[in-house]
């Protein structure tokens, strides 16, 4: 009897054991097929992301090439502005020689009765000769300032306004009040010389101011050669002489505010420096601001004394540039326009 009861109970737990073995295969089955779902999605999942991030990549490529092209384009329309503002500078150049030899020509060849055959003389220059300090007041000229300026300054030497006056009065000044001290003037050439390294630099091609720099260096050779008066008003005079000492002097202004771009990009209107010293330093005829003056004066460690008859009160301002500098030279400041200043000797 034990024994049957016995299997009895065996047969129970083996069809338990059945039941559960069928219950595990039934959920390995379902497992399996989850499995194969996931797996299913995953590659859907999968072939979707692929397909977005290929989409990402044209539409990526598609910018980089569009934005290359903007690029360009923005390139092309700098260059075609630039162009455009050094042909109206040149423009603008040619009506102001034409005007001035216009009213030359009137002047001369108008009889008066101080001179009835009055014959051609020679077009207005760069730089003239030194005029009493009387030339530059007009009639409508304050007493005050013309006292003032008078007390101080004897003789004014004029540049000609073509946009270049700061440039050309500079040079012109500092070259004439070192003229006989050789180790200045020898200095002066070292800085010059020196300025290749920093255009280049700051990007320029050395075939851009190769020639300008050789012309200032054959300026400066010149004085040292010879320290007459004469000698110098003739090279500043003589066009192309004259304007590539402005050109280089352009030149190592933007550079310098370019080398120092951290500083001076907070004083310039423009998008930005490289802009701002392409259309309004490097071009010829563009007037000098502030910042372009002290930057060209830092470039060479000079210091200058300018006397503005734009005060108030009739009164005139006087600057030091830079700030605390032991000033070489005297201009004046007036309507927008720089002329050089000698000072009254003193008894």
């Amino acid at each position: 009897m034990p024994l049957i009861r016995r299997y009895e109970t065996l047969s129970v737990t083996n069809e338990a054991l059945e039941q559960r073995g069928g219950q595990l295969v039934e959920e390995l089955e379902q497992g399996h097929r989850h499995l194969d779902l996931l797996k299913q999605k995953h590659n859907n999942d999968k072939l979707m992301a692929n397909k977005e991030l290929s989409e990402l990549q044209s539409r990526r490529d598609m910018l980089k090439e569009q934005n290359k092209q903007w690029e360009m384009n923005l390139l092309m329309d700098q260059g075609h502005q630039r162009d455009q503002v050094e042909e109206m500078a040149s423009l603008l150049i040619a009506i102001k020689n034409l005007g001035e030899l216009s009213v030359l020509r009137e002047e001369v060849w108008s009889p008066s009765p101080s001179s009835p055959c009055r014959v051609a003389m020679d077009p207005p220059s760069f730089v003239s000769s030194r005029e009493d300090i009387s030339s530059v007041f007009l009639e409508q000229t304050p007493a005050d300032r013309h006292n003032d300026l008078s007390s101080q300054y004897s003789y004014v030497r004029k540049i000609r306004g073509d946009g270049n006056c700061f440039y050309r009065a500079f040079c012109f000044a500092y070259l004439e009040s070192m003229h006989k001290n050789d180790r200045i003037l020898q200095r002066f050439k070292d800085r010059i010389m020196k300025s290749r390294g920093d255009l280049s630099s700051a990007g320029f091609e050395e075939t851009s101011f190769k020639d300008h720099l050789n012309k200032v260096i054959a300026v400066v050779e010149q004085c040292q050669a010879d320290e007459k008066e004469e000698t110098l008003l003739s090279l500043f005079n003589e066009q192309s002489t004259s304007d590539s000492v402005v050109q280089y002097l352009r030149l190592l202004t933007s550079t310098y505010l370019q080398n120092h771009a951290d500083f001076f990009c907070n004083f310039v209107e423009a998008p930005c420096l490289k802009t701002y010293c392409k259309q309004e330093v490097e071009t010829m005829a563009m007037e000098c601001d502030h910042v372009d003056i002290l930057a060209l004066l830092k470039a060479l460690d000079v210091g200058i004394h300018v006397v503005s008859m734009e005060g108030q009160d009739h009164r005139l301002v006087h600057h030091i540039i830079p700030e605390g500098a032991e000033p070489s030279l005297h201009l004046l400041y007036h309507t927008s326009h720089y002329d050089i200043l000698y000072l009254r000797s003193k008894l």
